[in-house]
């Protein structure tokens, strides 16, 4: 029974499966047929809205081709204003271009009414040539029989002639012949130092030429540059060209004189003097300088002057016109602040004149002048430059630099209005040239290159000219002693005597090192050497044996190079002690400390230390119209002795009055002394 049941459930299972299967079926066969409905369905329904899906897409196709269309109309338009505009502004910015072209011409030829040029040219030519055999150095017409033995042979003599041109000249019915320079020289190397002062001479003979032209028009009554600029902007065009004409000729000389020294007549003439063939031989060089410059005329209104300077600078493209000769500009309003006793803004004013001189001069000097100027920097280009045109030329460059020929045109333009104005222009040009070329300890370019500067100076503003006067003063009592002036003071010591060759420091110096065993060290023999050269080379030995270990001989020789120096000035607390004080007072703080009494004696070399200070502040004192700069100088210099030595005062009495003097003053620290 449970088998049939089993079975029965079996077979009523299958038929479920049946059934269940059929169903399937079934639905499977409805869901087709409502698919296939469906489709056919949206078939009709496609082919219904066909057309209008087709009318749609033509309609919104139509749109945007209406759109495209009308923007591109738009970006037309927009170009086209865009290209309408940019036509207006460039029209618009070329009719303002040229108006301001056009008003810029109006200006310059209202501004060259105002102004005149002055043209000069600066001819000339250096001849070196063999003088005749049996030519002797010296004035031979007043020479005895024994004094012409004894005399040394000339070996070549230098010739140099320039003269100028230019419409003052033409005007003043020309200029006079020149009177050559001529020069004889024992040595090629003589004459090689002496050419700077023979093309300057010729070259200031022709400059002065073109002065006395200017003037004799003035004299004429026809007016010439001295009626338009005025004979001091003349002077001053006329010193520069005759500055750089000298350049010139220096380097031209140089090539002549290498020509010369060169020649077979040369080399006979060396081994043998008076032979054969020397008298005729020669050779020649050509040299030369041209300018034109601007200046204001005199009669111009002071009011369009102020404007002028007040007045903007034209744009480097522009071509209208030259820039204003802004020297004379500010050198007119010093001059109007020194009328009133204004010396700080005649100072301003003049220092704005230098800067713009060195501008315009930086661009027209010639190359062998920017080398010269550039070798004024260091010794170590000077040592480059050797013996050429750069380092023969240095005197030319630093006077062409722009402060000493501004100053001395300064000079001129108060000297021109007399009274205390002519004196207070004299006071602060040489009071500039002084601080210019500064103390000896700071060796400044224009104190190194003094000796140079300043026969260059005397030659082209005048050996009376108060800054030429004041420069060779400056460098008698302050500057080395350059080549030139060793070689002379060698032939005035012994003119015939044979000399042997000198090391760099002996030229400079006049004082040998210590040499090996066997040779002596001091003086060249021969040659008296000035007081401050003298010091100045003893300390450098002192400073150089303190490194070696000499100490003993390094504190002689400090203790000489101060004395020296005191008796050269006559005054044991000059301020020009100072340098050789503190050296020797720091040699006896460090190198020199071991010495037996070596605090003592830096402490002595403190107390003179502070005696020259006080020496300083009273000059400050004492200096006339100093106000209250000079008593602000004096304060300071004595409040620095005793910041530095005030702590020291208990350990020297010496020191302690020094210091006294300091805090109390010379009258009271006397009279506190004489009650002690």
């Amino acid at each position: 029974a449970r088998e049939r049941r089993q079975a029965a459930r079996q077979v009523e299972r299958e038929e479920l499966k049946q059934i269940a299967a059929r169903r399937l079926k079934e639905e499977e066969a409805r869901k087709a047929e409502e698919a296939r409905a469906q489709a056919e369905a949206e078939a009709e329904r496609e082919a219904e809205l066909a057309p209008l899906r087709e009318a749609q897409r033509k309609e919104r196709e139509a749109k945007r081709a209406a759109a495209a269309a009308k923007a591109a109309e738009a970006r037309a338009k927009a170009e086209a204003e865009a290209k309408e505009k940019a036509r207006a502004e460039a029209e618009a910015r070329a009719k303002a271009k040229a108006e301001e072209e056009a008003r810029r011409r109006e200006e310059a030829k209202r501004v060259a009414a105002l102004q005149a040029t002055v043209s000069l040219a600066l001819e000339g030519a250096v001849e070196c040539r063999a003088p005749p055999p049996g030519t002797k150095m010296g004035n031979m017409n007043t020479m005895t029989d024994e004094d012409l033995e004894e005399a040394t042979d000339a070996l070549v003599e230098v010739v140099a002639t320039a003269r100028s041109s230019g419409p003052a000249i033409t005007a003043a019915g020309g200029a006079a012949d020149p009177s050559p320079v001529s020069e004889l020289f024992a040595t090629a190397e003589d004459a090689a130092l002496a050419l700077p002062d023979i093309c300057g001479r010729a070259s200031a003979a022709a400059a002065e030429s073109f002065m006395s032209a200017v003037r004799l028009q003035a004299l004429m009554g026809t007016g010439g540059l001295a009626g338009s600029v005025g004979e001091v902007a003349a002077a001053h065009v006329a010193r520069a060209a005759g500055a750089i004409a000298e350049a010139e000729g220096v380097a031209a000389a140089k090539d002549a004189l290498a020509a010369f020294e060169e020649s077979a007549v040369f080399g006979a003439r060396q081994a043998a003097l008076g032979g054969d063939g020397g008298e005729g031989a020669n050779t020649v060089a050509s040299f030369g300088w041209s300018t034109k410059a601007k200046d204001w005329r005199l009669d111009a209104e002071e009011d369009e002057l102020d404007r002028q300077l007040k007045a903007p600078p034209a744009p480097a493209s522009s071509s209208a016109s030259a820039p204003a000769p802004l020297t004379a500009l500010h050198l007119r309003a010093a001059v109007a602040h020194a009328r009133q006793g204004n010396r700080a803004q005649a100072t301003t004013q003049v220092e704005r004149a230098i800067a713009a001189e060195s501008a315009a001069v930086a661009k027209a000097l010639p190359p062998m002048l920017r080398a010269a100027a550039g070798a004024t920097a260091s010794e170590a280009a000077m040592a480059a430059a050797g013996a050429g045109a750069a380092a023969a030329n240095v005197g030319a460059a630093l006077l062409l630099e722009g402060p000493v020929l501004v100053w001395a045109r300064f000079a001129d333009l108060c000297e021109a209005e007399g009274g205390d104005t002519a004196a207070l222009g004299r006071s602060m040009a040489t009071g500039a040239v002084d601080g210019l070329v500064g103390p000896v300890n700071q060796q400044t370019r224009y104190l190194r290159h003094a000796r140079a500067l300043a026969p260059c100076a005397a030659r082209h503003l005048g050996a009376d000219h108060p800054v030429a006067q004041k420069l060779t003063s400056l460098a008698e009592e302050r500057a080395p002693p350059d080549a030139l002036e060793l070689r002379r003071r060698e032939v005035a010591a012994a003119p015939s005597a044979p000399r042997r060759e000198k090391s760099f420091e002996e030229q400079m110096a006049g004082w040998s090192k210590f040499k090996a065993a066997g040779k002596e060290a001091g003086p060249v023999a021969g040659v008296e050497v000035p007081g401050p050269e003298l010091a100045w080379a003893k300390r450098n030995t002192a400073q150089q044996l303190a490194k070696t270990g000499q100490l003993a001989q390094a504190s002689l020789l400090f203790e000489e190079a101060i004395s020296v120096k005191a008796e050269h000035h006559r005054d044991e607390r000059h301020p020009a002690l100072l340098e050789d004080l503190l050296a020797m007072e720091a040699f006896y703080d460090a190198d020199g400390a071991a010495l037996d009494g070596a605090r003592e004696r830096r402490l002595e070399a403190s107390s003179r230390v502070v005696r020259c200070l006080e020496a300083v502040a009273q000059a400050a004192d004492a200096r006339p119209r100093g106000g209250v700069a000079a008593k602000v100088e004096a304060a300071v210099v004595r409040g620095a002795a005793l910041l530095r030595y005030g702590a020291a005062m208990a350990e020297s009495e010496e020191l302690e009055d020094s210091l006294t003097v300091i805090v109390m003053g010379q009258d009271r620290a006397g009279a506190l002394g004489a009650e002690a």
